[in-house]
Order: C-alpha cells, then sequence, then structure tokens
C-alpha cells in the first residue's frame, strides 16, 4: 500500500518510512504541508496520509479539512502526527476532518 507521509523533522519521517518499508509499504515523503497539499488534492493520491500537526506551510488540521473539500475526500484516511494530548486538541483534530491521531 502507498502511504503519504507529511512530517518537516528529518528525524522522524526517515523513521516513519524505514517503518512503513519493513512493514511492506511504500511511502511517498513530504517535508512540509505545501507539498502534502499538492499530493493530496491529486485524485490519483494514496488512499492513507499520516500528517503531522504542526509543520511549516499548511499545517495538518487544514490539510484535513481541505482533503474532505476535494471530489475524493471520502476516500482518503487522514491520521494527525503529533506531540499534542489535550483532549481539546484531540477533538479539534476530529473535527477537521481526521479519522485518527497518535
Amino acid at each position: 500500500m502507498k502511504i503519504l507521509i507529511a512530517e518537516d523533522d528529518a528525524v522522524s519521517r526517515k523513521l516513519l518510512e524505514s517503518n512503513l518499508h519493513r512493514w511492506g509499504h511504500e511511502a511517498v515523503s513530504c517535508k512540509d504541508g505545501d507539498q502534502a497539499w499538492a499530493y493530496l488534492e491529486q485524485p490519483d493520491t494514496p488512499r492513507l496520509a499520516i500528517l503531522d500537526w504542526m509543520m511549516p506551510g499548511i499545517e495538518g488540521p487544514e490539510l484535513c479539512r481541505r482533503a474532505r473539500e476535494l471530489r475524493h475526500g471520502s476516500l482518503l484516511y487522514l491520521i494527525l502526527l503529533t506531540a499534542k494530548g489535550d483532549e481539546a486538541d484531540l477533538v479539534q483534530g476530529l473535527q477537521a476532518g481526521a479519522d485518527d491521531y497518535v
């Protein structure tokens, strides 16, 4: 399965890529939200995306909101990746359109 990763921290991005490859998946990586948006708005984008909450350009929650407005947005499974742990953050992420939160 092809999975989109949007993570500005190079070490975290590489770790995600390595684990996904080890589990038999193909990773498509972006270093900021603008690059991620360029992938997400394409109809043939990976159907699973792991999006960092805080990154340069478009942040994770805004990517979720935008992705859900796309014609193919309902086909995407969006996971927000963040260190934010408050219940209010969880609610905000899910309300933005994320399917899951790590």
